[in-house]
Parts: C-alpha cells; sequence; structure tokens
C-alpha cells in the first residue's frame, strides 16, 4: 500500500486502486502459485507416480518432459502440494519410444533448475546451461540422476540397449526404483551443468540392474522442440573443482544390448 501513496494519490482513491488490484490480481488461475523445477515429483491424484524432467518449447507451447507410460492424456498432474498441469501428448509403446509432455496450467512459472525431490538440493546453482549430444555420452562417463523415489544418484555409462520401443537408450549403473521414471539425467563438469537425458525404466543385465535414460537429443527430436539455458554466467563460480565430475575416461560409445543378449527391461 505505500508505494500506491507515494504518488500523491488521497487515502480513498489509494484504498480503491487497492482493491481494484487485488480484485483483478486474483483472476488468473492463481499465477505464479506453482513453481515448477526439474526434478519435481509428479502426483497421480494424491499418490506418488513418477518424475518431472526438462522444460521444452515447441510450436505448440512450453511442456514439462516426463516418461510416456507414467499418464495418459488428458490425466491432471500434481506436484509439490498442488496442481500444475494437464498431460497433453504422448508417445509411449510400438516405435514411439517413451515420453510425454505436460502442459503447464495458466501462471504456472517453469525453470530449467534441476533440484533433488528428495531434499532440495541441487548440483551447483541447479541452472542448467546446455545439453550433453548423445555422440559424447561415452563408455564410463560419470552422470547423475533425480528421481521422485531414490532422489539424488550418481553412476557411469555402461551399455546402449538398441530397442527401447524404438529407441535406443543409454544405461548407466545409478540406483533408481518405480516412481523414477521421467526424472532428469544431468552432467556436472568443465562446461557447466548439461542436461544429458530423461530416466524412464532399467535393465537387468548379467546380474546387474542399470538405469536407463533416452537422450535429450532423442527427445527434443523426437517432439520437434527444443530449450532453453541459463546462461553460462549464472552458475560461473558457485561450483567447486571438488565438485566437479571427471572426464570421460573414454572416446567409445558404450557397447550395444539388445534383446537377443537376454536383457529383461524394467519400467519405473
Amino acid at each position: 500500500m505505500r508505494n500506491l501513496f507515494k504518488g500523491g494519490i488521497s487515502g480513498i482513491a489509494a484504498l480503491i486502486a487497492a482493491l481494484f488490484i487485488v480484485v483483478i490480481g486474483v483472476q488468473p488461475a492463481h499465477a505464479g502459485w506453482y513453481n515448477y523445477l526439474v526434478g519435481h515429483p509428479m502426483y497421480k491424484g494424491t499418490s506418488p507416480w513418477c518424475t518431472g524432467s526438462y522444460v521444452i518449447n515447441g510450436t505448440s507451447g512450453t511442456f514439462i518432459l516426463t516418461a510416456g507410460h507414467c499418464f495418459s492424456v488428458g490425466e491432471r498432474v500434481s506436484g509439490t502440494g498442488a496442481g500444475f498441469g494437464t498431460l497433453a501428448y504422448r508417445k509411449a509403446g510400438g516405435t514411439d519410444g517413451d515420453s510425454a509432455l505436460v502442459r503447464p496450467d495458466a501462471g504456472v512459472d517453469v525453470y530449467q533448475t534441476i533440484v533433488d525431490p528428495k531434499t532440495g538440493s541441487t548440483p551447483g546453482s541447479g541452472q542448467v546451461t546446455g545439453k550433453m549430444p548423445s555422440g559424447d555420452q561415452t563408455l564410463g562417463t560419470a552422470v547423475g540422476k533425480m528421481g521422485n523415489t531414490t532422489g539424488w544418484t550418481e553412476g557411469t555409462i555402461q551399455y546402449r540397449f538398441l530397442d527401447w520401443n524404438g529407441v535406443y537408450v543409454y544405461c548407466a549403473n545409478y540406483a533408481r526404483a518405480g516412481g523414477d521414471s521421467g526424472g532428469p539425467v544431468w552432467r556436472q563438469d568443465s562446461q557447466g551443468l548439461r542436461a544429458v537425458g530423461m530416466h524412464v525404466g532399467a535393465l537387468n543385465y548379467n546380474g546387474s540392474v542399470l538405469g536407463c535414460y533416452i537422450p535429450i537429443d532423442t527427445l527434443l527430436s523426437q517432439w520437434g522442440a527444443s530449450m532453453n539455458f541459463w546462461p553460462a554466467y549464472a552458475a560461473r563460480g558457485t561450483v567447486s573443482e571438488e565438485e566437479l565430475m571427471p572426464p570421460s575416461p573414454s572416446n567409445e560409445l558404450p557397447p550395444v544390448l539388445t534383446a537377443a543378449d537376454g536383457v529383461q527391461l524394467i519400467l519405473d
């Protein structure tokens, strides 16, 4: 109210102006009442169900990525205490891969900032400054994953799997569990905090269970979409050398597994 009086408006006029602003201000669908961060939980009703991933942009607007097997088109999606969007498009089964797009409600703010849904911690500032091309995701490269069930876990890339509903997935030895699907996979190194992919499930192979993700390049290509990033200087100086992941130990892409190798697929 103090700002309304500074221009010399009389007390009565200021009160009327303030009431007008308050009434008009609540008309948009709870504008600004939910701030979405990459990695936030996604609930079906009141049940924790999956995890939200990166924010992407296309000709139809701005959307939040998640795994395609999590929700049906038209279902409402809730987050940390409130509903924030509706599943608008879905690719799942056949040769379509395993991804979906949530359209945020009017007034919901979306940020390309990664957060651990279990603790609220972030890698560095959490601000995503770029993406890691699939061709750079080589054998032994360290990556991190955020998930609604297991939170922040890390591992190194071990394999590619040839046919996860028609697309390649990369698989790493990070911990995962049901409910982590849709979670962002990322890498923090000297090039910044970069989007790597989206977690969709796991492979049980040769006595080990590996978390698997669809590379971010594949997802953007499938949806004809792009991403917005924070400028590199936004995260500069917030991460110590000790917090950076080590350089990739190999220039070779990870070996390819197929169904003929006796791989068991697990949806998270």
